[in-house]
């Protein structure tokens, strides 16, 4: 537990100290600690005194230290509850014995354990007891001596413990406790007073009764209190007796400060008014006591005392008179009332300005507070026996406001006052700049004075609006930000009637006063913060007056706030909403020399006069609404009067100093207020439209009288819609323009007045108010075509409906006079009739025509055209008879001379062709196709003249929609392009349609808001091409690059609806036409370099703007126009080909153009052949995978590639390589997509195109290794391999021709077999494929049997052989690289892999010959990967072959395998054993090639010997064990080879030997240990495995290789005598010794040894060893009669017997004694 822990060290420490001078204390510590110890828990400890003693002790030892640890320990038993309640006694008379000690600590934990006692269970209810306690505290509290952290310890001691004494009180009577706060935050509690108010009610509502109380006495005597209260009384007595300068009759203290009594009076009274309002006690101390002590320290005469007079004083005295004012008033009526007027009189007499600022503070706080100002308006106002206090109150905070004007310095006081209200609204301390003494603290105070002044206006004014609305029950606030919306809890609790006879009673009482100063404030500051909170106040009082309907204080603010919107700067008090509202001087016609500033205060005050409209519009009288207009005007007036004259540089101009958004913010509540008249009653909106006739006549008057024309205009953003121009701004003309459109429910009521006025306006003098009167017109027609009412009068008047509009009828403008001599309009309105409503469009339009034909300024014909497009893009669907009058006006907009005309027609245009298509008339339609024409052949604007392209596309989409073929043939009669065909008029279907097309029809025959289906579609949809085709000879490369994308997409994307008809139309008309103009162009157009546009001069030359080098001729230019023709055209054909098919003549038209395809590969520049070649591949491809490409235009477009070919290959050729590439690629594409079309001799002439790109050279320039088309060789040969059966048989053709790119191919072997496949398979080749045609379910490609016999004379008489000897490139060695080569061998094994399995085995004599002739380049290239590569390769090839012939042995599979059999088999062993000896024994003697001063790296020679020995290793561990087929001489040749390599050393000369490199000995080795391995071989293995058969083979090899060694040893060692030995020869002929030793014999192999031996000396148990292996192998050798011992597994070692003696006498300790091991295996054999 951690208390005992720490009282057992506390009382440790405690002995420890009093060890030495109090042996009692450390005795009786000793005790303790062991009392602790046997305590578990703080209620054993209260038990037991002895630990309580030992601390007590501590205290009474007068020993600082002793008593500081004796106080700790006592307060922390008392904090844990560890003392029994009978030990309080001895505690307290410690304490008091103590009380005199000096020292700070001791005082501090005196402190400290005083509040510990009344906060534990040891709380005093004795009198005497916490009498001492307290006492003790304000004596350490009263003594001036003390240190100052003793005294502010002491003081919050003192207020903690009073807290707990009245906290005490309301637990033991039962008092409920109220959380309603004290007065210390009433001059700062919230950043505004509108917050104050807000969170005044809020708290309000938690403890109304404090207010209102209506609750009994609860106790009447002291008896009848409980010892908590008699304690807390006694206490109140002695502090009202200590505040007033008494002295104490409980508290044993002599005196205390009177600043501190009173503070803490004014606490008790503030938070604990429920105790004296219930307990009879405290309520007569309160009146007897308190309200006499606070009645005599008020007065202000010179017999103050200097306590009293002190102000920390004077503010607890006021703040405890606002306590008793504020909480008591009910049970204080008269001594309340004493207070305020004390209060009140106090401000007009001669005090010091503190005492101001305490009693204005005092008066502030009981303003903000509504609830308690309405209840003291109630008490004492509104009944005629007392004084008004609340209205007293206004006066005097009104009066300290106004009095500022008379004192000296009043303008720095209104700018600290405005600094204050800034600094609060911050939440910041206001400091003053400058000298605080003197004449700036004078200015600080009465600013202050100032400032709580009218914070207390205000709050009387937001608690006026908040009692207001819970008077009348309404849910808007005055500021949602800032006013809090209060329960309807809360507002049920007040009767409401009685409630508005109070708001009513109090708004009439107090709203001259506040008018007076707040208007006051404002003409004499500018200060935001102070700004802003007045102007909230205005808009809640205003609001509150209109909602009361008290009439004069509404009207009366509302002035003031209109005087406040604009104000000059010389002059505050005249204001330009005050001049025009007296009907003087008009603000428009004011002299704007004048400066004038739009500030902060007048862009709130404009803020605020909208809220105020919106918020009363339904209440405001007409004297309001005149002053709300005029206001209106004249804000809009000034900000773009500001802006125009700064623009144009005009002295004096107006300043804005508003940012933007506070602009955009008034510009929408001007919008809101205007839209608001749609809610409007019908009086105030008659006035409404009345003042703004009235205004805007005055204005327009003025401009004629006036010889100034510095006017408002709207520029910018604003611009004029109609002329583009800047136009005069009609602020009048505007609003009517916006109360029509917003009163259109009623027009009836508003329409007269509106259109009166703008059709006087059109004949005006001026410029500017005729272009403000048609941009007023064109927003007046719209409204009328947009309008319900005229809609329905129209749709009566198709219907044949007699109409006859009443007031209630929309007035249209027909026309009239213009008469310019008397200013007078003479234009006659009339109303239509309903016969006329048809007609009315055609009214309403024809003054467009008229202003264009003949209007002479641009801007006015310019002005036309928009007002045009205006009513083309909202109201076209609404016109019919005017849309010739309006296609032919913007014909002649596309022909017109000034620029800036084209773009607003076009612009018309666009609306038409993109929103206008379904609901322009059928009559109109062929007419806007031309129009549209007009605008692309017009030069004015290039971007115009795409955009009207794109338009047309649009247009096509739209016709190709609507297709109904059905249609064409009810009328007859077909038109296209301007010819009339006829029709079938039985009604049968057009020949050649596809059942698509047919739903196609089917589906379009439906009625869909996408499409038209009373207009000739298909015709339509023509012209449109029609058009388009036209501009395909435009000078202008971007216009003719356009329109032939265009053409092409849209006849792609609407292929499917077009007929045979149509298709007939577009191809021979359209297109190729098309093709035969651009190649016509292109090829006649000039090659002059251009130059770009002239930029300007320097140096005196020209400077021109610069042009890419690919599109600076002409002929460049057409090259791309090439490109999209034939890119277009081929996308055209793929999709539609087989539709094609069926039209006239397509067969000479395909021919044309695969002519044109063929020319542009060979002629054209680098972008048209790219382009021809991937125009016709692609299309090629499609067709072939669907089945939709007939032979006879394969064959031509094959014939066609046979043609450009061998151009191509050409070294002078133009084509580039990369279109050689592309050619190749595509042929490569053409076979592996469409191989079903190619036939034997097809396929065979498809491999001599290839061969021919196979040859051609590496271009000079051109760095790779491989050249481009190259590369795509390898990566077309595996695409054309044989892909069906019919090709099965060329597969050893093309592996032919592959093979003899190779080093050392044979390419005469390939040609050779191309013309004997042509004799022998193109016989029957035909009908073969027609048969697997057939059998595939596809339609065959001959299409009679006459083809068959064309085919074979085509080809049967050598024109194929003819064709094969076509001059190639020069074929050199130089030709294909060796990469290149490297490379094909990839392809080679990928074609293996691929190939039959008949035509690879036949073929892989030839795969391994050539590898071979590859791996053979490894002394001429040893730096080249080739040879590395062709060994992989090898291995490979071999790894498969025998893997078959293993899988054929070893599943016994009963089929021919030529590889295993047969001459297929005999060459391919040879092939084989060609391959090794030359690439291991041939090469041997031959030094490898390298440049001068070149030599190769350690890290290449180890891992070319690596290669090497990969060779060795495949041939000896894989090869030689599956050879049992081979033959005898090929085995012998391998073997051979294996040997020769092995005597690489022993064949040399002693001296070359030494120079021998150290790779060449190793693989020397390599082979030798090869050898020993062959001649080893497992003993159960019989006569047939192929390791018998090449052990039988090896072994004599290898002895007569051995005995060549170890003889040349002993004659080297005879040459060298003394001398040491090579190590290359020590290592072989350790090698072979070690070899012989280990060697193990078959008893086959070992029957091969021809060595005689006795018979009776072979032994018993061997020859029962050779009878047992006769049995077993009795099939093989049962003809063989063995000798005795030459079946034995070491008989090898008996033929080297002579050898081995030889070397007897040798000088090598090494070689003597493995001669020592093997002559005792020989005799071991012999028995010994």
């Amino acid at each position: 537990m951690a208390l005992i822990a720490s009282l057992e060290s506390d009382l440790r420490m405690l002995a420890a100290e009093a060890r030495r001078k109090f042996p009692a204390i450390k005795d009786s510590a000793d005790r303790s600690i062991f009392k602790v110890r046997l305590a578990s828990n703080a209620s054993q400890l209260a038990g037991t005194d002895d630990v309580m003693k030992t601390f007590l002790l501590a205290c009474e030892s007068r020993n600082n230290k002793l008593s500081i640890m004796g106080l700790a320990g006592v307060d922390k038993l008392i904090a844990h509850d560890a003392v029994a309640p009978s030990v309080l006694p001895s505690i307290l008379a410690a304490l008091k014995e103590r009380s005199d000690m000096t020292e700070e600590i001791v005082q501090l934990k005196t402190l400290q354990l005083s509040l510990t006692i009344l906060q534990s269970q040891l709380y005093p209810r004795d009198e005497d007891q916490m009498a001492i306690i307290l006492g003790l505290c304000l004596r350490l509290l009263g003594n001036s001596r003390n240190s100052d952290s003793v005294h502010s310890t002491a003081v919050a001691t003192v207020r903690q413990a009073v807290a707990l004494i009245f906290d005490s009180v309301l637990r033991a009577e039962n008092l409920p406790v109220l959380h309603y706060g004290g007065t210390s935050g009433w001059s700062s509690s919230s950043n505004s007073v509108a917050g104050e108010v807000s969170r005044s009610i809020s708290t309000s509502e938690l403890a109304e009764d404090v207010y209102v109380d209506n609750q009994p006495l609860v106790a009447t005597g002291n008896k009848a209190l409980s010892e908590e209260g008699r304690l807390a009384l006694h206490l109140f007595e002695d502090l009202t007796s200590f505040a007033g300068g008494g002295s104490a009759t409980w508290l044993q203290v002599p005196q205390l400060q009177r600043s501190f009594a009173l503070d803490m009076l004014e606490y008790v009274l503030s938070h604990y008014a429920v105790i004296f309002k219930r307990l009879s006690p405290f309520a007569q101390v309160l009146k007897q006591q308190v309200c006499s002590l606070l009645m005599t320290s008020l007065r202000t005469s010179s017999e103050i005392d200097s306590v009293v007079g002190e102000p920390a004083f004077r503010r607890l005295l006021l703040r405890s008179v606002a306590s008793v004012t504020r909480l008591y008033n009910s049970m204080l009526t008269t001594e309340c009332e004493v207070f305020m007027s004390m209060l009140i009189k106090s401000i007009d007499l001669d005090l010091p300005p503190w005492h101001h600022i305490m009693v204005l503070e005092t008066l502030r706080g009981l303003c903000v507070e509504a609830r308690m100002l309405c209840h003291l308006f109630k008490t004492f106002d509104m009944k005629l026996k007392n004084t008004d206090m609340v209205s007293s109150i206004v006066h005097t905070l009104a009066r300290v406001v106004t009095r500022i004007e008379l004192l000296e310095g009043s303008e720095e006081t209104l700018i600290a006052v405005a600094g204050m209200f800034h600094c609060k609204s911050k939440g910041i301390e206001w400091t003053p700049e400058g000298d605080p003494s003197g004449m700036g603290a004078l200015i600080a105070s009465e600013a202050q004075a100032v400032t709580l002044a009218a914070e207390g206006l205000l709050g009387v004014i937001f608690t006026v609006a908040t009692l207001t609305d819970e008077a009348v029950g309404l849910e808007e606030l005055i500021d949602s930000s800032s006013i809090h919306i209060p329960d309807r809890e809360a507002s049920t609790k007040i009767d409401s009637k009685d409630m508005v006879s109070v708001c009513t009673a109090l708004v009439n009482s107090v709203w001259r006063p506040l008018l007076e100063a707040l208007s006051f404030i404002l003409t004499r500051t500018q200060g935001e913060a102070i700004v802003s909170e007045i102007f909230k106040g205005y808009q809640a009082f205003t609001k509150a007056c209109g909602v009361l309907y008290a009439v004069e204080p509404r009207d009366s603010f509302l002035a003031s706030l209109c005087r406040f919107t604009f104000a000059f700067q010389n002059d505050p008090n005249r204001s330009w909403a005050g001049t025009a509202s007296s009907g003087g001087k008009r603000p428009d016609l004011i002299d704007i020399r004048e400066p004038v500033i739009l500030s902060y205060k007048n862009i709130q005050a404009m803020r605020t006069l909208f809220n105020i409209s919106h918020q009363l519009n339904l209440v405001l009288g007409p004297t309001s609404w005149i002053l709300v207009l005029e206001t209106l005007e004249v804000l809009d007036m000034v900000m773009h009067s500001a802006h125009s004259l700064s623009q144009d540089g005009i002295g004096n101009a107006a300043r804005i100093r508003e940012p933007s958004s506070e602009l955009s913010i008034l510009t929408m509540y001007d919008a809101q207020m205007f839209e608001s008249t749609g809610k409007m009653s019908i009086p105030a909106l008659s006035f409404f439209l009345t003042a703004l006739r009235q205004v805007s006549n005055t204005f327009v008057s003025g401009l004629a009288s006036s010889s100034n024309s510095t006017f408002s205009t709207v520029s910018g953003s604003a611009t004029n819609n109609v002329t583009g121009q800047a136009a005069l701004k009609m602020w009048a003309v505007e609003r009517m323009l916006s109360t029509l459109m917003f009163n259109v429910h009623r027009l009836e009521l508003v329409w007269d007045q509106v259109t009166d006025h703008l059709l006087e306006l059109v004949e005006h003098d001026s410029q500017q108010v005729r272009t403000g009167a048609l941009d007023a017109l064109d927003r007046a027609i719209c409204g009328i075509l947009a309008s319900p009412q005229f809609q329905e009068s129209v749709q009566r008047a198709l219907a044949g409906e007699e109409s006859n509009e009443g007031d209630g009828g929309v007035q249209h403008v027909e026309g009239g006079d213009m008469k310019s001599g008397n200013g007078h309009s003479s234009v006659s309105i009339s109303k239509q009739q309903s016969n006329e409503n048809i007609a009315l469009e055609c009214t309403l339009l024809q003054p467009l025509s008229s202003l264009y034909n003949y209007g002479r300024i641009t801007d006015v014909r310019a002005g036309a055209l928009r007002i045009l497009l205006h009513v083309l893009e909202r109201h076209a669907e609404k016109l019919d008879q005017s849309w010739r009058s309006i296609l032919e006006l913007l014909r002649l907009v596309a022909n017109a001379s000034e620029k800036d005309l084209v773009p607003l027609g076009f612009q018309n245009l666009r609306v038409i062709l993109n929103d206008g298509l379904l609901s322009i008339p059928a009559y109109a339609l062929e007419l806007c196709i031309e129009v549209a024409g007009a605008y692309v052949v017009q030069k004015k604007d290039v971007n115009i003249s795409l955009t009207a392209i794109g338009a047309l596309w649009t247009t096509a989409d739209f016709f190709a929609r609507g297709v109904n073929h059905d249609f064409c043939k009810a009328q007859g009669l077909r038109r296209m392009s301007g010819h009339f065909t006829a029709m079938n008029m039985s009604g049968s279907p057009d020949i050649g349609r596809s059942d698509m097309e047919s739903e196609v029809d089917a589906e379009v025959s439906q009625s869909t808001p996408d499409k038209r289906l009373d207009v000739d579609n298909d015709a339509l949809l023509l012209a449109v091409y029609g058009v388009i085709q036209g501009f395909i000879t435009d000078d202008r490369p971007e216009i003719r690059h356009s329109a032939i994308r265009t053409l092409f997409q849209s006849m792609s994307s609407h292929g499917n609806q077009l007929s045979t008809a149509m298709w007939e139309h577009c191809i021979g008309t359209l297109v190729f036409p098309m093709v035969d103009t651009v190649q016509t162009l292109a090829s006649t157009s000039s090659q002059d370099e251009w130059h770009g546009k002239e930029l300007g001069t320097e140096g005196g030359k020209p400077v021109h703007m610069l042009v890419h080098h690919s599109r600076n001729t002409a002929q460049k230019q057409w090259d791309e126009t090439l490109v999209l023709v034939l890119g277009g055209t081929s996308r055209l054909l793929k999709s539609y080909f087989k539709v094609f098919q069926s039209l006239n003549d397509f067969k000479n038209r395909w021919a044309i153009l695969l002519a044109f395809i063929g020319e542009s590969i060979v002629y054209g520049s680098k972008e048209v052949s790219l382009a021809a070649i991937a125009s016709l591949n692609p299309l090629l491809i499609s067709q072939a995978a669907k089945d939709n490409l007939p032979p006879q235009y394969f064959e031509a477009a094959f014939s066609m590639y046979e043609s450009v070919v061998p151009s191509v290959v050409q070294p002078d050729s133009r084509v580039v390589p990369k279109a050689q590439k592309e050619l190749l690629q595509s042929l490569g594409d053409l076979y592996n997509n469409g191989h079903l079309l190619f036939s034997t001799s097809c396929y065979l002439r498809l491999l001599v195109l290839v061969d021919l790109f196979v040859w051609i050279p590496i271009s000079p320039g051109d760095l790779a290794v491989i050249s481009q088309v190259q590369q795509t060789v390898l990566a077309v040969l595996p695409l054309v391999k044989p892909a069906n059966d019919y090709l099965s048989p060329l597969w050893l053709t093309f592996i032919y021709q592959v093979l003899s790119y190779l080093p050392e191919g044979n390419h005469s072997k390939a040609v050779l077999a191309q013309a004997e496949h042509l004799k022998i398979e193109d016989s029957n080749r035909s009908l073969f494929k027609f048969l697997t045609s057939k059998a595939n379910g596809r339609s065959s490609m001959v299409s009679n049997p006459s083809d068959l016999t064309k085919a074979k004379e085509g080809y049967g008489n050598g024109s194929l052989t003819q064709q094969l000897a076509v001059a190639a490139p020069e074929r050199s060695s130089q030709t294909l690289s060796v990469a290149f080569s490297e490379k094909l061998i990839k392809v080679v094994l990928e074609l293996h892999e691929a190939c039959p399995p008949t035509a690879a085995a036949t073929g892989i004599p030839d795969i391994v010959a050539a590898f071979g002739r590859c791996m053979a380049t490894r002394r001429d290239s040893p730096k080249e990967k080739l040879w590395k590569t062709a060994v992989n390769a090898f291995i490979c090839v071999l790894r498969k072959a025998l893997i078959w012939d293993a899988a054929d042995n070893e599943h016994h599979v009963a089929q021919e395998n030529l590889v295993a059999s047969g001459t297929i088999r005999s060459r391919f062993w040879k092939e084989v054993a060609d391959v090794y000896d030359k690439f291991m024994v041939g090469a041997c003697g031959r030094a490898i090639s390298l440049p001068a001063g070149s030599t190769l790296e350690p890290e290449v020679l180890e891992a070319d010997e690596q290669v090497e020995n990969m060779v060795l290793c495949f041939l000896t561990d894989e090869l030689l064990t599956c050879c049992q087929d081979a033959p005898r001489e090929v085995l012998h040749h391998l073997v051979g080879v294996v040997d020769q390599c092995a005597a690489r050393t022993s064949a040399l000369p002693l001296a070359s030997v030494v120079l021998l490199p150290a790779h060449c000995g190793r693989f020397s080795l390599s082979c030798l240990e090869k050898l020993f391995v062959l001649c080893s071989c497992e003993s159960h293995l019989t006569g047939e495995s192929s390791n018998v058969i090449v052990s039988q083979i090896a072994i004599p090899i290898l002895l007569a290789r051995c005995k060549a060694i170890l003889h040349r040893f002993a004659e080297i060692e005879k040459e060298l005598g003394n001398s040491t030995h090579p190590q290359i020869i020590m290592d072989e002929v350790s090698f072979v010794l070690k070899g012989l030793a280990r060697l193990v014999l078959h008893p086959l192999t070992a029957t091969h040894l021809s060595l005689p031996v006795r018979r009776s000396e072979v032994r018993p148990e061997q020859n029962q060893h050779e009878q047992e292996f006769r049995s077993r192998s009795s099939s093989t050798i049962h003809n063989v009669k063995l000798q005795p011992h030459l079946n034995s597994e070491r008989a090898h070692l008996f033929l080297l017997y002579r050898n081995f003696c030889e070397l007897l006498t040798t000088r090598v300790l090494e070689v003597r004694e493995l001669l020592q091991a093997l002559l005792v295996l020989v005799g071991t054999e012999l028995g010994l």
